[in-house]
């Protein structure tokens, strides 16, 4: 079945405070420490440090995905290659992977008619070069973004693609903003400005910061939560104008 991972914040402070204190050790002394623990505190050591290992491979396999062509490294990134990156992380390329091939052919018919041109371009040409599993995850990562256009279409997902494409968002969630985190460091400017789009349109289930509906929908989603609309007159003046 589809995983959940459902918190338990007692558990993820103490683990917190545990890593924190741990890491300030030697090698040695924290395996001693870890010795030292009951059972079932060794036990969400673990659990904890596998999950660690698993972030960083997430993390690494989108930066390996997304690292500048040496002879072209100001090429600006796509938000489809982006989905694409995210697709093959080890902890989201499952999650579309085990669905049924029944249930993924009519989203992707769906997909073609109704994203844009180059969208479909981009999907057709990265679905060629992924593994199996993870075209089927971008498959679903690409619904996120096109979700509302679809639904107004009267297009349904089929089978358990819905419970699927909600364990992907919060999953996807997750990595993103592990992804966030790292990738300033790499000063990869295009790949970073394109991440950060990409997990914001994410976010809000948009598929393009520009078009009308997206922008209409981000602005009632601002309202919604007592925002501002972040929409800016022509006619009003810069920041560096006001005096």
């Amino acid at each position: 079945g589809i995983q959940r991972v459902e918190p338990h914040m007692a558990d993820d402070d103490w683990l917190a405070t545990e890593f924190s204190r741990l890491a300030a050790l030697s090698p040695k002394q924290r395996q001693r420490e870890i010795d030292a623990l009951p059972a079932d505190k060794r036990a969400a050591i673990k659990a904890q440090n596998q999950k660690v290992q698993r972030g960083l491979r997430d993390v690494n396999t989108v930066l390996g995905c997304l690292e500048p062509d040496e002879a072209d490294p100001d090429a600006s990134v796509p938000t489809v290659a982006v989905l694409a990156a995210l697709s093959c992380c080890p902890s989201l390329s499952p999650i579309g992977g085990e669905a049924e091939p029944d249930d993924l052919q009519p989203l992707e018919a769906a997909l073609m008619e109704h994203c844009s041109e180059e969208d479909a371009a981009l999907y057709r040409d990265a679905h060629e070069a992924l593994p199996p599993a993870a075209r089927a995850t971008l498959l679903l990562l690409l619904w996120l973004l096109y979700q509302q256009k679809l639904e107004e279409a009267k297009y349904s997902l089929r089978g358990d693609l819905p419970e699927r494409a909600d364990v992907l968002h919060a999953a996807a969630t997750r990595v993103a903003a592990k992804v966030q985190a790292a990738l300033p460091q790499t000063l990869w400017v295009q790949p970073t400005l394109a991440f950060f789009r990409t997990a914001a349109l994410l976010s809000n289930g948009c598929y393009s910061g520009d078009a009308p509906p997206c922008r209409a929908r981000m602005a009632a989603m601002l309202a919604a939560d007592g925002w501002p609309s972040a929409e800016i007159s022509r006619d009003q003046p810069r920041p560096h104008e006001i005096t």
